[in-house]
């Protein structure tokens, strides 16, 4: 079954304040991080994606940031197994919502 990660989202942002009291990671989540588009000072060299003062927000994912002379950094390797947990959660809400749905 192909999982379409746009439905789950607008699910979760639908769903009840209630039912995301199950899901206090997605909350977080959607509460702190963005995509986008940004520079380092100083550097021309456009970026993409969340910025680490955001993850740094999400209690997963505190520990993939890590400060540094130049600034805050995000260990990438570190982050995949707590964004494989959110992408796990999504899932399962999107499931939950097509039962709903079904009835």
């Amino acid at each position: 079954m192909k999982m379409n990660l746009k439905r789950a989202i607008t699910a979760y942002e639908r769903s009840t304040p209630s039912t995301r009291e199950m899901w206090p990671e997605l909350q977080a989540f959607a509460d702190n991080v963005n995509n986008g588009t940004w520079n380092y000072k100083g550097d021309s060299t456009e970026h993409s994606g969340p910025m680490a003062q955001e993850l740094e927000a999400v209690p997963a994912f505190e520990a993939t940031v890590h400060d540094t002379p130049e600034g805050k950094i995000v260990d990438t390797e570190a982050a995949v197994l707590p964004l494989i947990g959110i992408v796990a959660d999504l899932t399962k809400k999107s499931l939950m919502e097509g039962d709903k749905d079904a009835q």
